[in-house]
């Protein structure tokens, strides 16, 4: 706004009077820009629509992505103006969220197919443990095509049943079963110094370097463990 003023040659005096009377006359300050408050309440509908679109199309998503919804609407806009509408509709309860923008009232739901889906791939996952099933079982033992396979997994990713390692989805169960197994060798171990290398890990629990190497960089970055040269040691 002071910007705004400063252009327009208006002592700071003043400025209560000229946002008063630019009210008056329909007219807004969004940031440095004044708008015309129809084109302001245009822009609140059109973004209102284009999220609600967005959930009827992506039901098990939390929201449409803040950066998306701007460049489908407001490429040509100042980002002020998309900041102001966004706050606007935040402010009146229509639209909530940071990232990724909802409705209000917007829920996740899950029902049929995707109700079915979901519980065969957690349990997929969960039978995988350490060695967990590639795309294509999954999809087979959900019986589910892959576009409901992919949503699904982005809601158990989301919700933390699933965790993702590099390219690797594992069962968030299986990873804290491995968390306790590899801290619990500590107490186990002469002078309570316990360490383990990658063939043995792979020997330990029967899974090949592709799984290894991002399970050991994972418990090295939850403090289970720490790399010392070729070996990890238990912390």
């Amino acid at each position: 706004m002071a910007s705004l003023i400063s252009r327009a040659g208006v002592a700071p005096a003043q400025l209560d009077a000229v946002t008063g009377a630019l009210r008056q006359r329909g007219v807004v300050v969004a940031g440095d820009r004044a708008v015309a408050a129809a084109h302001l309440a245009r822009a609140r509908d059109a973004l209102v629509a284009l999220v609600s679109a967005f959930h009827k199309a992506n039901p098990l998503s939390e929201g449409l992505p803040r950066e998306e919804a701007r460049e489908r609407l407001f490429t040509k806009a100042a980002p002020a103006i998309f900041e102001r509408v966004l706050d606007d509709l935040k402010a009146s309860k229509a639209l909530a969220g940071a990232d990724r923008l909802a409705l209000a009232s917007h829920r996740v739901t899950i029902s049929g197919e995707d109700a079915k889906a979901k519980t065969a791939i957690a349990e997929a996952y969960r039978r995988g443990a350490l060695k967990p099933p590639d795309a294509a079982v999954v999809a087979a033992e959900a019986k589910a095509p892959p576009a409901v396979v992919e949503r699904v997994i982005a809601l158990l990713l989301r919700e933390k049943t699933l965790v993702r390692l590099d390219t690797l989805i594992f069962h968030a169960d299986a990873l804290m079963k491995l968390k306790e197994e590899i801290a619990a060798l500590k107490g186990a171990a002469p002078g309570g110094r316990a360490t383990v290398d990658v063939s043995a890990f792979k020997d330990r629990y029967g899974v090949t370097r592709k799984f290894a190497i991002p399970l050991l960089e994972y418990l090295d970055r939850e403090r289970v463990t720490r790399r010392t040269g070729d070996v990890r040691l238990v912390l």
